[in-house]
């Protein structure tokens, strides 16, 4: 591999643990401003979400640590998939769809037409299912 993709991944590596951070903060202010008028399923949805960005930042640091750290002589490191399967492959489309399902929910509550929310629930279940079925 060239020395380019191994930059491409290290930046993405980077910009996952930034954005998780960003996440993190998000989440903790959401938890001291209380919403305690929030459904319990609103409340269960995000935490869900944040334990599931949690296992996938802390796959995606092992998978980093060993392309970068202790195989990192080794150009044949770069090619060994490891535990990216399930960090990029499931639990992205997985995460994806519970956020963007939501989204789609508030929309309809919002806006008062289903038709759109429906719409959108669609396009989201197919791409999962589609980012999932490319791992077969």
């Amino acid at each position: 591999m060239s020395d380019r993709s191994k930059s491409d991944q290290l930046v993405g590596y980077m910009l996952n643990c930034g954005l998780f951070g960003v996440l993190t903060i998000q989440v903790y202010l959401y938890r001291l401003a209380g919403f305690s008028d929030d459904k319990f399923s609103i409340k269960c949805l995000v935490y869900s979400v944040y334990t599931l960005e949690t296992a996938q930042t802390a796959l995606l640091i092992s998978n980093a640590f060993r392309i970068f750290g202790s195989g990192f002589p080794d150009p044949r490191a770069l090619n060994n998939i490891g535990s990216i399967w399930i960090s990029i492959g499931v639990l992205g489309p997985i995460t994806a769809c519970a956020v963007q399902t939501f989204y789609a929910y508030r929309i309809s509550v919002i806006s008062g037409k289903k038709t759109i929310a429906r719409v959108i629930c669609f396009v989201s279940l197919y791409v999962s299912g589609v980012r999932m079925g490319g791992l077969i």
